[in-house]
């Protein structure tokens, strides 16, 4: 087999849903492929350990527009595989809405492609209006390059059965291989038994200025916020995150003896190892939360609004693990959880199961089995 060229449309060394996932995509192509794979990435992010990564240069949207294409990408990977004419075998391209408007150039080049679906583009694009989808008047655009990338790709990578099963009823069937890869870890874990004493605390992580995490906490607050309080009196609410929107502090100030809001953590494992309960409250958008696994991670138990349970299913029967979609259902969750504790929590049971489902030997395992359905 030749070189694989692997296409990540945002900075992988970011601590961002996308990025980490991207991340750990990367990793597990190039462990299991050593020394036969490319990275290509914006320019912008081509530094320190992803220094010698492929750059591609930003430009402006009049320019784009006049190629053809809304990114950056089309012009500059034709060229690039132009001047590396039959280098390469396999092209893995991250979001089917930057793959579509290429599968055909790229197929010129006598490549494979790969497509890793990070969501229902569709239904993310609508519920984060940009650009693509005339800020929230047609998902016209994103509709026509994710039907595109799916049905033309040799491979389909989608991180949940739900995502798989959206893709069909929208777009039908394809004839290239489907996978479900699930997220990742992006390196092997060293697991380490935390002793620290429990903190009566839950805790909520996020990027605190989109509007997935932004619905979330409104929720919480506008629904649930009166069961934690008779549920846990005594206990706080941790809100950490990036860049915290106004909403979330003026839900601090409403109980501001129990409610804490921490923006911009350095270390965010330091926030959630002293708490006892992980709460994912975010009930909008595809795809795989990935800030559960945070919580996972550290052996915490869950408390995750349905929406937010996709790509989780391992975790159904697990008593740490509890999904909600209502009041009733939130009330009868937390106490599940909190009877859990007081039963004796240990946390490295869950963090040993988290390891089992969501490790990089695992996703290696799955990457690898993906790729060599190419048949190359």
């Amino acid at each position: 087999m030749k070189k694989i060229l692997f296409i990540a449309i945002t900075d992988i060394s970011k601590r961002k849903g996308v990025a980490l996932a991207s991340l750990a995509y990367y990793n597990a192509v190039c462990y299991t492929f050593p020394g036969m794979v490319d990275l290509m990435m914006p320019e912008e992010a081509c530094t320190g350990n992803y220094a010698d990564a492929i750059g591609v240069p930003a430009r402006p949207l009049a320019i784009a527009l006049m190629s053809g294409s809304m990114h950056r990408y089309k012009v500059f990977l034709k060229n690039y595989l132009i001047a590396h004419r039959g280098q390469y075998s396999v092209c893995i391209i991250n979001g089917g809405r930057y793959a579509g408007d290429m599968m055909d150039m790229i197929h010129g080049f006598g490549l494979k492609i790969m497509v890793i679906h990070h969501n229902f583009e569709r239904e993310y694009c609508m519920d984060n209006k940009n650009i693509y989808t005339l800020w929230g008047l047609t998902p016209f655009l994103v509709n026509h390059n994710e039907k595109k990338a799916y049905l033309c790709a040799d491979c389909n990578c989608f991180l949940t059965p739900e995502d798989m099963a959206l893709f069909r009823k929208y777009y039908g069937a394809n004839e290239g291989k489907s996978f479900i890869i699930g997220v990742f870890e992006p390196r092997a874990i060293v697991k380490e038994v935390n002793k620290e004493r429990l903190q009566k605390r839950i805790v909520i992580t996020g990027s605190m200025n989109t509007k997935q995490t932004i619905c979330g906490i409104k929720d919480v607050h506008d629904n649930y916020y009166d069961i934690i309080k008779e549920l846990c009196p005594d206990w706080d609410l941790v809100i950490a995150g990036r860049n915290p929107r106004q909403e979330v502090y003026d839900f601090q100030k409403e109980d501001a003896g129990h409610i804490k809001v921490i923006p911009n953590p350095e270390v965010m494992d330091d926030i959630t190892k002293p708490a006892s309960v992980f709460l994912c409250p975010t009930n909008v958008g595809g795809g795989l939360k990935l800030r559960v696994m945070d919580g996972l991670r550290q052996g915490l138990p869950v408390l995750v609004h349905k929406v937010s349970s996709r790509g989780y299913n391992s975790f159904f029967d697990k008593p740490y693990f509890q999904v909600y979609h209502d009041k009733a259902s939130f009330k009868q969750g937390l106490e599940k959880l909190l009877s859990y504790i007081d039963s004796g929590l240990d946390k490295s049971d869950i963090q040993d199961d988290y390891i089992s489902l969501f490790g990089f030997e695992r996703g290696c395992d799955v990457i690898k089995d993906a790729i060599n359905s190419l048949g190359l």
